[in-house]
């Protein structure tokens, strides 16, 4: 997590960039260390009924970022440490809108995305920016 220095800071969309950009580097490598996975896979079991979740999450770094969106929000919320976990998220391919995760945080310009998984649908790798088409929140 940021140290509270972070805190007074204005929250740049640059800044979130960079730090999406740490947690996606790290998740490709499947290098989390061992008590933030923990944290991670403690989350995880808030937001799904799975017995072998411990086993999945495993299986999720590994195969991030094919349906490691929700890996990678909680990912990206323990490094940072502050935003809202959106779970019933879209992402739209095709006009079609797919279930999708992803962090919005309150930034200097205004609730911002926080993506480190949308290339699963063909988008870009990191999405730092507005809630715009093709994320979009509520009903699909």
């Amino acid at each position: 997590m940021l140290s509270k220095e972070d805190d007074k800071k204005p929250i740049t969309q640059k800044f979130l960039f960079q730090v999406a950009f740490s947690c996606r580097l790290q998740l490709e490598k499947g290098s989390i260390d061992k008590p933030v996975l923990n944290r991670i896979k403690t989350r995880y079991r808030e937001f799904f009924d799975r017995p072998d979740v411990d086993q999945f999450v495993d299986f999720l770094v590994k195969e991030f970022p094919r349906h490691g969106d929700t890996l990678g929000t909680l990912y990206v919320k323990e490094v940072f440490g502050d935003g809202e976990v959106i779970r019933d998220g879209f992402y739209e391919v095709d006009g079609e809108k797919i279930a999708h995760s992803f962090l919005l945080v309150e930034g200097k310009d205004g609730r911002v995305v926080v993506d480190i998984a949308a290339d699963q649908f063909d988008g870009p790798a990191i999405h730092v920016g507005v809630l715009q088409h093709p994320w979009s929140m509520g009903e699909g």
